[in-house]
Formats: C-alpha cells, sequence, structure tokens
C-alpha cells in the first residue's frame, strides 16, 4: 500500500478523516486488480493489529452495512484468512463494500492497539496524527521517495 495512503487509514481509524473522502479519493479511482492488492493490503495490517472474534459483529452493528449483502455471508462461520481473502474475490460492483467492511473493521482492531501503544516512539503508527508537528515529523522520516519500493506501491 502507498505509504499516503496508510497515514490516511491510519489517519481514518484515529476518527481524523471521513469515510467517504478516502474511498472516493483512494479505492473508486483503481483498476480491479488494484483495488484487489488495496484489500489485501487493509487485510494484513488488520490481522498485524490482531482481530478477535466479535469484531466483524462490531463493525455490522456500528455500521451501514446489511447482512444481507455477500460480504456480510463470508463471515458466517467466523474469521479466518482465507474468508477475509474472499472478499477481494467479489464481482467489483461489491467491492465498495468489501472496502467499506475492511476499513471500518481496521479501525477497530487499530483502536484496540492504539490504546496500548499510544505514542509509542517505536511506531510511528501508534503517534497521534492530529499533531502537526508529528505529521511533519513523519513526513521528514518516511519521505515516500526514500522508502523502499515495495513501500511506496504501485498505483495506490
Amino acid at each position: 500500500m502507498n505509504f499516503m495512503y496508510e497515514v490516511v487509514l491510519i489517519k481514518y481509524a484515529q476518527g481524523l478523516v471521513s469515510y467517504k473522502p478516502f474511498l472516493d479519493s483512494a479505492f473508486l479511482r483503481i483498476d480491479l486488480s488494484d483495488k484487489q492488492q488495496f484489500l489485501r493490503d487493509i487485510i494484513q495490517l488488520i490481522f498485524s493489529n490482531g482481530i478477535k472474534k466479535n469484531d466483524i459483529r462490531n463493525v455490522f452493528d456500528a455500521s451501514e452495512l446489511s447482512e444481507s449483502l455477500n460480504v456480510a455471508k463470508i463471515f458466517k462461520g467466523g474469521v479466518t484468512s482465507s474468508q477475509m481473502e474472499l472478499l477481494t474475490k467479489l464481482p467489483e460492483l461489491e467491492l465498495e463494500y468489501s472496502f467499506r467492511l475492511l476499513v471500518d473493521l481496521f479501525k477497530v482492531t487499530y483502536q484496540r492497539e492504539y490504546r496500548k501503544q499510544k505514542s509509542s516512539p517505536s511506531s510511528w503508527r501508534y503517534w497521534d496524527l492530529s499533531n502537526p508537528m508529528l505529521m511533519l515529523e513523519l513526513m521528514n522520516k518516511f519521505n515516500p521517495k526514500d522508502l523502499p519500493k515495495s513501500r511506496r506501491g504501485g498505483a495506490i
């Protein structure tokens, strides 16, 4: 995932940006294979935060997503990496629902970790990104030109 989109995803999880502009700028403008990869990248971040069995239920209870959607039906038997991967293989018209579910699920898992590691100097992901000085430090420290190509991402 592109470094800047990872920053925006974390800002979303911290409640600093809203969903709609993130969707419009980060997801709707890219082609199918990039959408699928973007979803895989979010899934990886979700698992790195640690997902719990009731996290999916909490996301559906708090969101506008209907449990009749295919994204909801995938999780009837629990949450596994193979079920998460199925979200990336839905028809393109349904990937927006996958995106919504995954960014909201990321927010749930991230907030749990954020409470534990807030302001941890060892990981920028848990810095308070509402602080303009920390954002400036982050942008200076992790200039996207200096990141390995795999961290800069492709089209996203």
